[in-house]
């Protein structure tokens, strides 16, 4: 039986150098002598155990196989753990494996990836393979702040006949993550707070009014990430943060080296600058990649009430057309280089990019509302180099409501 060890890094976090370990605690076990605590979706299809296919106790969990359909349960853990996954793999295919397991992390009553989710990504099966062999593998992931729970997903594929024997998932260590303060960008008009968790912006205040013009909604979510497209996975990883100076300015530098994970060989610069009298935050980000075969993108999650009554504006050449946004908003080849998102009341933010993206996507969750575009790459072929610079324009377009139609206003104007 071959053995095949995985490392996977799902929602990266850092672990601190004072991580304090103990010892293992195994919190699920599941040899397959029948279904228990398993259960089907849609609902269509039985929850296959397998008992001729099998390695240990009598039974095997063989994947369904029935397009849209996955086998799925629950299992208590921890917030910032580090947990190793054990089971016993037979699959009947050659190469990629194109069957996943997914984990989507509960907060305590939230709903299903309330506090994360990630994928597990099984090994690929040798040419040589005698697909009558059992492989052990052996995977690990993190489990993010305010994690009650987690829900298992296994889907399955037409192509492939997948089996599961001895599932175990064991905790290993704790995951200590040591986040300081923010780092505040301020002049008369804003007060901007700079998170090392992602590198990211986590709050900008007007403070003239005092008004809280965004803030994110959990404790690591903010404006200015970097995600991959696929594997579908957020760069949260300590960034080092420290000023510079430039005449005029406020300047903030923020860089990360992932030494481990799924971003381990990645770099990521980004320089944040407010001038000393406006509203108008520069946003510049560099991302460095061990290989050419990613699409990375510039993420964002939405200040907290755009996920009620979110609108949209597309730049045009006299303002911003403004219309209500439905679920999943894509813009492909934008006539202009400006998105805007704003809560019901008018208070939200425009994302004025310095060359126009091939396509916005707005994504408006249960949980969360997302703004995102994908990075330029480099033109040098030979660098794997993506970059992308925008100016975040917060506003408080009044307290009376926003309607289809235009808007103006010095807030929205370079």
């Amino acid at each position: 039986m071959k053995r095949f060890l995985i490392k996977v890094g799902l929602l990266a976090l850092l672990i601190a150098a004072g991580t304090v370990t103990h010892a293992e605690q195994m919190v699920y076990s599941n040899a397959f002598a029948n279904a228990s605590g398993w259960r089907l979706w849609p609902g269509k299809v039985t929850v296959e155990i397998d008992q001729e296919v099998f390695k240990s106790a009598g039974g095997a969990l063989r994947l369904a196989t029935t397009p849209g359909s996955c086998y799925y349960t629950y299992i208590g853990l921890q917030p910032e753990r580090r947990y190793r996954m054990n089971l016993l793999l037979k699959c009947e295919g050659k190469g990629t494996m194109k069957s996943t397991l997914s984990l989507k992390f509960n907060k305590d009553g939230g709903g299903n990836g309330s506090a994360g989710q990630g994928v597990l990504i099984l090994p690929p099966l040798a040419v040589d393979a005698d697909p009558s062999d059992w492989r052990e593998v052996v995977m690990y992931f993190e489990t993010p702040p305010q994690t009650a729970q987690a829900q298992l997903v296994v889907v399955g594929n037409p192509d492939e006949k997948v089996w599961i024997d001895s599932l175990t998932i064991t905790e290993v260590e704790s995951v200590a993550v040591v986040v300081p303060p923010p780092v505040v960008l301020e002049n008369e008009a804003v007060r901007v707070a700079i998170s090392a968790a992602g590198g990211t912006i986590v709050s900008i205040e007007e403070k003239q009014s005092g008004r809280t013009l965004f803030s994110s909604g959990f404790g690591r979510d903010g404006l200015a990430l970097v995600r991959l497209a696929s594997p579908r996975r957020v760069i949260y990883d300590l960034h080092r943060l420290e000023q510079a100076t430039l005449p005029g300015h406020q300047v903030l530098l923020a860089r990360c080296e992932p030494t481990s994970g799924a971003f381990q060989g990645f770099q990521i610069e980004k320089r944040f600058t407010l001038p000393d009298a406006g509203d108008k935050i520069s946003v510049e980000l560099r991302l460095i990649a061990p290989t050419a075969n990613i699409t990375p993108l510039a993420f964002n999650f939405l200040l907290v009430s755009a996920r009620k009554k979110p609108i949209h504006w597309v730049e045009q050449a006299d303002g911003y057309v403004a219309s209500p946004a439905a679920l999943d908003v894509t813009i492909n080849a934008p006539r202009g280089r400006g998105l805007a998102l704003v809560d019901k009341d008018g208070v939200g933010f425009l994302a004025y990019l310095t060359a126009a993206p091939t396509q916005f996507v707005y994504w408006r969750g249960s949980a969360e509302s997302t703004l995102e575009w994908p990075l330029v790459r480099d033109p040098d072929t030979a660098k794997n180099v993506w970059t992308s610079s925008w100016t975040l324009l917060p506003f408080d377009a009044g307290n009376g409501g926003l309607s289809e139609g235009k808007i103006s206003g010095r807030h929205l104007f370079l």
